[in-house]
Protein backbone atom coordinates (compact mmCIF):
# COMPACT_ATOMS: atom_id res chain seq x y z
CA UNK A 1 0.00 0.00 0.00
CA UNK A 2 2.90 2.27 0.92
CA UNK A 3 4.15 1.51 -2.52
CA UNK A 4 0.99 2.24 -4.60
CA UNK A 5 0.85 4.98 -2.55
CA UNK A 6 4.80 6.95 -3.67
CA UNK A 7 4.16 5.78 -7.23
CA UNK A 8 0.83 7.46 -7.10
CA UNK A 9 2.62 10.80 -5.77
CA UNK A 10 5.18 10.37 -7.74
CA UNK A 11 3.38 9.83 -11.03
CA UNK A 12 1.22 12.71 -10.13
CA UNK A 13 4.63 15.00 -9.41
CA UNK A 14 6.16 14.54 -12.57
CA UNK A 15 2.73 14.68 -14.57
CA UNK A 16 2.05 17.77 -13.61
CA UNK A 17 5.37 19.50 -13.72
CA UNK A 18 5.28 18.31 -17.54
CA UNK A 19 1.59 20.36 -17.49
CA UNK A 20 2.81 23.38 -16.25
CA UNK A 21 6.03 23.47 -18.68
CA UNK A 22 3.78 22.59 -21.35
CA UNK A 23 1.48 25.51 -20.16
CA UNK A 24 4.52 28.19 -19.73
CA UNK A 25 6.00 26.53 -23.29
CA UNK A 26 3.21 26.46 -25.58
CA UNK A 27 0.89 29.31 -24.83
CA UNK A 28 1.96 31.55 -21.82
CA UNK A 29 5.44 32.70 -23.14
CA UNK A 30 4.65 32.62 -26.99
CA UNK A 31 1.90 34.64 -26.38
CA UNK A 32 3.19 36.95 -23.66
CA UNK A 33 -0.07 35.72 -21.37
CA UNK A 34 0.67 36.13 -17.58
CA UNK A 35 -0.56 34.00 -15.23
CA UNK A 36 -0.54 34.09 -11.79
CA UNK A 37 2.31 33.19 -8.86
CA UNK A 38 5.92 32.08 -10.34
CA UNK A 39 4.81 30.90 -14.04
CA UNK A 40 3.18 34.76 -15.05
CA UNK A 41 6.60 36.83 -12.86
CA UNK A 42 8.67 34.45 -15.20
CA UNK A 43 6.83 35.45 -18.84
CA UNK A 44 7.24 39.30 -17.23
CA UNK A 45 11.20 38.84 -16.55
CA UNK A 46 11.93 36.93 -19.31
CA UNK A 47 12.17 39.72 -21.85
CA UNK A 48 14.32 41.79 -19.57
CA UNK A 49 16.94 39.08 -18.13
CA UNK A 50 19.32 37.24 -20.38
CA UNK A 51 18.37 33.75 -19.17
CA UNK A 52 16.42 30.82 -20.03
CA UNK A 53 12.85 30.76 -18.39
CA UNK A 54 13.76 27.80 -17.19
CA UNK A 55 16.12 29.27 -15.03
CA UNK A 56 14.23 32.29 -14.18
CA UNK A 57 11.47 29.89 -12.79
CA UNK A 58 14.19 27.72 -11.06
CA UNK A 59 15.50 31.31 -9.25
CA UNK A 60 12.01 32.22 -8.12
CA UNK A 61 10.75 29.34 -6.56
CA UNK A 62 13.99 28.50 -5.25
CA UNK A 63 14.19 31.94 -3.45
CA UNK A 64 10.66 31.85 -2.06
CA UNK A 65 11.46 28.25 -0.53
CA UNK A 66 13.99 29.76 1.62
CA UNK A 67 11.64 32.50 2.61
CA UNK A 68 9.60 29.80 3.83
CA UNK A 69 12.05 26.94 4.64
CA UNK A 70 10.78 27.19 8.16
CA UNK A 71 7.27 26.31 7.34
CA UNK A 72 7.85 23.26 5.22
CA UNK A 73 8.11 19.59 6.93
CA UNK A 74 11.26 17.95 5.33
CA UNK A 75 9.20 15.33 3.28
CA UNK A 76 6.95 18.80 1.87
CA UNK A 77 10.16 20.53 0.83
CA UNK A 78 11.87 17.65 -0.91
CA UNK A 79 9.17 16.92 -3.27
CA UNK A 80 8.49 20.63 -3.85
CA UNK A 81 11.99 21.29 -4.48
CA UNK A 82 11.70 17.67 -6.78
CA UNK A 83 8.65 19.39 -8.64
CA UNK A 84 10.44 22.71 -8.70
CA UNK A 85 13.55 21.04 -10.58
CA UNK A 86 11.02 19.19 -13.37
CA UNK A 87 9.00 22.14 -14.14
CA UNK A 88 12.35 23.96 -14.88
CA UNK A 89 14.07 21.27 -16.93
CA UNK A 90 10.70 20.42 -18.61
CA UNK A 91 10.16 24.12 -19.83
CA UNK A 92 13.61 24.95 -20.89
CA UNK A 93 13.53 21.25 -22.99
CA UNK A 94 10.24 21.77 -24.42
CA UNK A 95 11.13 25.50 -25.45
CA UNK A 96 14.58 23.75 -27.31
CA UNK A 97 12.92 21.09 -29.08
CA UNK A 98 10.34 22.67 -30.11
CA UNK A 99 11.88 26.04 -31.16
CA UNK A 100 10.30 27.83 -33.74
CA UNK A 101 6.83 25.73 -33.36
CA UNK A 102 3.93 28.23 -32.93
CA UNK A 103 0.74 26.13 -30.91
CA UNK A 104 -1.39 28.79 -31.74
CA UNK A 105 -1.19 32.51 -32.23
CA UNK A 106 -4.68 33.08 -30.67
CA UNK A 107 -4.44 34.86 -27.14
CA UNK A 108 -7.54 34.10 -25.71
CA UNK A 109 -6.90 30.18 -26.59
CA UNK A 110 -3.61 30.30 -24.68
CA UNK A 111 -5.08 31.71 -22.27
CA UNK A 112 -7.69 28.79 -21.90
CA UNK A 113 -5.49 26.40 -22.42
CA UNK A 114 -2.60 27.59 -20.33
CA UNK A 115 -5.25 28.12 -17.30
CA UNK A 116 -6.74 24.39 -17.82
CA UNK A 117 -3.31 22.93 -17.92
CA UNK A 118 -1.65 25.23 -14.68
CA UNK A 119 -4.57 24.22 -12.74
CA UNK A 120 -4.08 20.69 -13.41
CA UNK A 121 -0.65 21.14 -12.64
CA UNK A 122 -0.91 22.75 -9.91
CA UNK A 123 -3.72 19.80 -8.53
CA UNK A 124 -2.09 16.74 -9.20
CA UNK A 125 1.15 18.15 -7.76
CA UNK A 126 -1.42 19.49 -4.49
CA UNK A 127 -2.42 16.03 -4.44
CA UNK A 128 0.92 14.90 -3.49
CA UNK A 129 1.95 16.62 -0.62
CA UNK A 130 3.59 18.86 -2.43
CA UNK A 131 3.61 22.19 -3.93
CA UNK A 132 4.48 23.56 -7.62
CA UNK A 133 6.53 26.61 -6.39
CA UNK A 134 7.21 29.20 -3.75
CA UNK A 135 4.19 31.50 -4.40
CA UNK A 136 2.15 30.18 -2.17
CA UNK A 137 4.77 30.22 0.80
CA UNK A 138 4.86 33.74 0.17
CA UNK A 139 1.12 34.70 0.07
CA UNK A 140 1.11 32.66 3.14
CA UNK A 141 3.56 34.70 5.25
CA UNK A 142 2.60 37.85 3.80
CA UNK A 143 -1.25 36.67 4.77
CA UNK A 144 0.12 36.52 8.02
CA UNK A 145 1.97 39.86 8.48
CA UNK A 146 -0.92 42.40 7.61
CA UNK A 147 -3.48 39.89 8.61
CA UNK A 148 -5.58 38.95 5.65
CA UNK A 149 -7.07 35.62 4.99
CA UNK A 150 -4.53 33.49 2.32
CA UNK A 151 -7.50 33.50 -0.30
CA UNK A 152 -7.67 36.89 -0.29
CA UNK A 153 -3.67 37.70 -0.33
CA UNK A 154 -3.38 35.58 -3.00
CA UNK A 155 -6.12 37.15 -5.24
CA UNK A 156 -4.64 40.30 -4.77
CA UNK A 157 -1.14 39.33 -5.31
CA UNK A 158 -2.10 37.27 -8.70
CA UNK A 159 -4.12 40.57 -9.35
CA UNK A 160 -0.82 42.28 -8.92
CA UNK A 161 0.94 40.51 -11.75
CA UNK A 162 -1.80 40.68 -13.90
CA UNK A 163 -2.04 43.94 -13.27
CA UNK A 164 2.20 44.40 -13.73
CA UNK A 165 1.02 42.72 -16.86
CA UNK A 166 -0.13 45.89 -18.80
CA UNK A 167 1.82 48.35 -18.06
CA UNK A 168 4.95 45.68 -18.92
CA UNK A 169 3.65 44.97 -22.28
CA UNK A 170 1.76 48.30 -22.98
CA UNK A 171 -1.30 46.18 -23.36
CA UNK A 172 -4.43 46.43 -22.11
CA UNK A 173 -5.35 43.03 -23.72
CA UNK A 174 -2.66 41.09 -22.19
CA UNK A 175 -4.29 42.20 -18.92
CA UNK A 176 -7.93 40.93 -19.89
CA UNK A 177 -6.41 37.63 -21.01
CA UNK A 178 -4.10 37.04 -17.98
CA UNK A 179 -7.39 37.22 -16.02
CA UNK A 180 -9.06 34.76 -17.82
CA UNK A 181 -5.54 32.46 -16.98
CA UNK A 182 -6.39 32.91 -13.57
CA UNK A 183 -9.96 31.90 -13.25
CA UNK A 184 -9.74 28.88 -15.11
CA UNK A 185 -6.61 27.95 -13.59
CA UNK A 186 -8.46 28.42 -9.53
CA UNK A 187 -11.12 26.12 -11.28
CA UNK A 188 -8.89 23.10 -12.44
CA UNK A 189 -7.15 23.15 -9.01
CA UNK A 190 -10.64 22.57 -7.17
CA UNK A 191 -11.71 20.29 -9.83
CA UNK A 192 -8.64 18.08 -9.64
CA UNK A 193 -8.29 18.29 -6.03
CA UNK A 194 -12.19 17.73 -5.22
CA UNK A 195 -12.99 14.05 -4.87
CA UNK A 196 -15.62 12.89 -7.47
CA UNK A 197 -18.52 10.67 -5.49
CA UNK A 198 -21.45 9.10 -7.54
CA UNK A 199 -23.20 8.67 -4.23
CA UNK A 200 -26.41 10.86 -3.26
CA UNK A 201 -28.26 11.20 -0.37
CA UNK A 202 -32.01 10.99 -0.14
CA UNK A 203 -34.51 11.84 1.97
CA UNK A 204 -38.12 10.90 1.71
CA UNK A 205 -41.27 12.07 3.87
CA UNK A 206 -43.96 9.75 3.25
CA UNK A 207 -46.57 7.98 5.30
CA UNK A 208 -45.99 4.95 3.79
CA UNK A 209 -42.10 4.83 4.49
CA UNK A 210 -42.17 2.33 6.41
CA UNK A 211 -43.59 -0.05 3.60
CA UNK A 212 -41.71 1.41 1.47
CA UNK A 213 -38.60 0.63 2.40
CA UNK A 214 -38.78 -2.70 2.02
CA UNK A 215 -39.59 -2.10 -1.36
CA UNK A 216 -36.30 -0.22 -2.45
CA UNK A 217 -34.76 -3.13 -0.58
CA UNK A 218 -36.43 -5.67 -2.87
CA UNK A 219 -36.66 -3.88 -6.23
CA UNK A 220 -33.41 -1.63 -5.94
CA UNK A 221 -30.78 -3.21 -3.73
CA UNK A 222 -30.38 -0.61 -1.10
CA UNK A 223 -30.69 -0.56 2.52
CA UNK A 224 -31.82 2.57 4.34
CA UNK A 225 -32.30 4.23 7.88
CA UNK A 226 -36.14 4.69 9.17
CA UNK A 227 -36.90 7.37 11.28
CA UNK A 228 -40.77 6.71 12.68
CA UNK A 229 -41.81 10.11 13.98
CA UNK A 230 -44.85 10.10 16.72
CA UNK A 231 -46.63 12.91 16.33
CA UNK A 232 -49.59 14.17 17.90
CA UNK A 233 -51.28 15.05 14.76
CA UNK A 234 -51.80 11.25 14.14
CA UNK A 235 -53.90 11.74 10.46
CA UNK A 236 -51.25 13.58 9.37
CA UNK A 237 -48.08 11.27 10.63
CA UNK A 238 -44.91 11.23 7.98
CA UNK A 239 -41.77 8.52 8.90
CA UNK A 240 -38.66 9.91 7.28
CA UNK A 241 -36.63 7.32 5.39
CA UNK A 242 -32.75 8.28 4.46
CA UNK A 243 -30.30 6.56 2.23
CA UNK A 244 -27.11 6.45 0.07
CA UNK A 245 -27.77 6.16 -3.27
CA UNK A 246 -25.73 5.65 -6.69
CA UNK A 247 -26.60 7.90 -9.42
CA UNK A 248 -26.94 4.52 -11.75
CA UNK A 249 -29.81 3.73 -9.26
CA UNK A 250 -31.30 6.84 -8.96
CA UNK A 251 -33.88 6.30 -11.88
CA UNK A 252 -35.11 2.75 -10.54
CA UNK A 253 -35.28 4.55 -7.00
CA UNK A 254 -37.95 6.74 -8.05
CA UNK A 255 -39.75 4.59 -10.02
CA UNK A 256 -40.34 2.66 -6.90
CA UNK A 257 -41.16 6.06 -4.83
CA UNK A 258 -44.01 7.17 -7.87
CA UNK A 259 -45.66 3.50 -7.44
CA UNK A 260 -45.52 3.22 -4.06
CA UNK A 261 -45.27 6.11 -2.10
CA UNK A 262 -47.04 9.16 -4.46
CA UNK A 263 -47.26 11.57 -1.48
CA UNK A 264 -43.97 11.50 -0.55
CA UNK A 265 -42.01 14.28 -0.49
CA UNK A 266 -38.08 13.81 -1.80
CA UNK A 267 -35.07 15.44 -1.92
CA UNK A 268 -31.83 14.56 -3.44
CA UNK A 269 -28.85 16.16 -2.83
CA UNK A 270 -25.04 15.01 -3.81
CA UNK A 271 -21.91 14.17 -1.59
CA UNK A 272 -18.66 14.73 -1.35
CA UNK A 273 -17.55 11.54 -0.32
CA UNK A 274 -19.18 8.38 1.85
CA UNK A 275 -16.86 6.48 4.14
CA UNK A 276 -17.10 3.20 6.55
CA UNK A 277 -19.34 0.39 6.19
CA UNK A 278 -22.88 -0.23 7.12
CA UNK A 279 -23.81 3.22 6.14
CA UNK A 280 -27.11 2.31 5.13
CA UNK A 281 -27.97 -1.12 7.60
CA UNK A 282 -31.33 -1.16 7.89
CA UNK A 283 -32.01 0.26 11.41
CA UNK A 284 -34.97 1.96 12.75
CA UNK A 285 -35.27 5.07 15.26
CA UNK A 286 -38.24 5.99 16.91
CA UNK A 287 -38.46 9.76 17.15
CA UNK A 288 -40.99 11.62 19.61
CA UNK A 289 -42.37 14.71 19.50
CA UNK A 290 -42.95 16.14 22.57
CA UNK A 291 -46.67 18.18 22.66
CA UNK A 292 -46.46 21.46 23.43
CA UNK A 293 -47.03 22.75 27.05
Amino acid sequence: MIIKKWLFDALAIGLGSFAMALGVAFFLLPNQVVAGGAPGVTVLLSPFLDLSPGVILLIINGALMLLGLRALGPVFLFRTLIAVVLISLFTDALLYLFKGVVVTDNRLVSAIYAGVLLGVAIGLIFRANASAGGWSILVRLIADRVHLGVGQMAVIMDGTVVLLSVFVFKDLEAGLFAGITVFITGRMIDWVLTEKSRMHLVNIYSAQAAALQQHIEDRVGVRGTLFLCDSHESENRKDFLHLSVDWRDLKALKQTIDCWAPDAYVTVTKTVDVMGFGVNENSRLNVTKKKPN
